[in-house]
């Protein structure tokens, strides 16, 4: 029987800003390898379906890119397969652009212009015209998703919201949870301090931990590029004790991991942070947000924060602080060894499966 030809669809851009979404893809296609399949990979907006069996395509956040990789597949009759990478991120929009503002403010007004933030809906923060851009995205992305035979989304809460904020219904969709990287072994060192991985953007809300723990004598280390230089000079600024190291090598993040107790991503939602999940099976005590899937991997061993409130970031850390200098439990690392990039094929082959027969 001839192997499984796929062709797997993705930004353009990927080389230059590496995301969850090409590791995904990445990891994925080695897996699928393994099982026999012949992946290809095309970073491009106008993928060539044809002589494939399969085109799965990664990611809805950028509609229009999105749209023309559809359009390039049209025609074709080559089944698409959708890893949509998709949540409504209407308040982490309207919130984290008030709370950045605020945080340019004297450091007196501050709390208060963060309560009004939290206390205010986030349309209210919307402007009308940012409303109704925010509508059309919605209803752009909804479309793509109706394109394609099968959905894959990384989580049960991320199917459920297809349906709830995307009237997405009847629709073939198969859950493929993300796979945990391995994360090699080496001697035990003495851990310090605070780390959070992962690009420096608004989404991942690095400038609210800066704030959230600004007079506390911890450590913090920031690993990932960040393209917005306002963003960078706001993290600084709260960043008392503040390290950033930029973009480094795999084994030069494991060993952040292995240093730190704590790895903290305070995001406004992430599925679940693969930074996160790496963390957690180095041994740090992890601290997330509590907007995204982060619950559905890492269950009771970790500790939620809400991404807006500075005295729920600062109490999450303190926590996981005090907990991972007593050692941290290996239960959540057990856990996440269980989600391998191996199963996130086998459940992505099913799906194909329910396309190509």
């Amino acid at each position: 029987m001839p192997a499984l030809r796929v062709l797997f669809v993705v930004r353009p851009d990927c080389e230059k800003r590496i995301g969850g979404d090409i590791v995904m893809a990445n990891r994925t296609a080695a897996a699928l390898r393994d099982l026999g399949c012949d992946v290809d990979i095309a970073a491009t907006a106008s993928p060539d379906p044809r002589g494939y069996d399969v085109v799965h395509i990664f990611g809805v956040f950028d509609p229009p890119l999105a749209s023309a990789q559809f359009a390039s597949c049209k025609g074709s009759d080559v089944p698409i397969a959708l890893t949509p990478i998709w949540w409504d991120n209407t308040e982490a929009r309207a919130r984290s652009e008030a709370i950045e503002n605020a945080l340019t403010k004297s450091e007196r007004s501050i709390p208060g212009r963060l309560r009004r933030i939290r206390e205010t809906s986030p349309e209210r923060l919307l402007s009308r015209r940012e409303r109704k851009l925010a509508a059309q995205r919605k209803a752009q992305q909804r479309q793509l998703m109706l394109q394609a035979q099968v959905l894959l989304p990384n989580s049960m809460v991320e199917a459920y919201r297809y349906n709830c904020d995307l009237d997405v219904q009847h629709r073939l969709v198969h859950i493929v949870p993300m796979g945990a990287n391995e994360v090699p072994d080496a001697p035990p060192v003495t851990r310090s301090g605070v780390l959070c991985v992962g690009r420096v953007e608004s989404r991942k809300n690095q400038a609210m931990l800066m704030y959230a723990l600004r007079d506390l004598d911890i450590e913090i280390t920031l690993r990932g590029e960040c393209y917005d230089a306002y963003y960078e000079r706001l993290c600084r600024r709260w960043g008392t004790r503040v390290r950033f190291v930029g973009e480094i090598s795999r084994p030069e993040v494991y060993v952040l991991m292995r240093a730190a107790l704590v790895h903290a991503l305070p995001a406004w939602w992430e599925t679940p942070g693969l930074a996160s999940m790496e963390a957690a099976m180095a041994g740090c005590a992890i601290v997330a947000g509590n907007r995204g899937t982060e619950y559905e991997y890492f269950g009771n061993g970790a500790w939620y924060c809400d991404p807006g409130n500075e005295e729920s970031i600062r109490n999450a850390v303190l926590a996981a602080l005090e907990t991972a200098k007593r050692g941290v439990d290996s239960a959540l690392s057990d856990r996440l060894k269980t989600l391998t990039w191996a199963n996130a094929a086998q459940k992505t082959l099913a799906a194909y499966a329910q396309i190509t027969s």
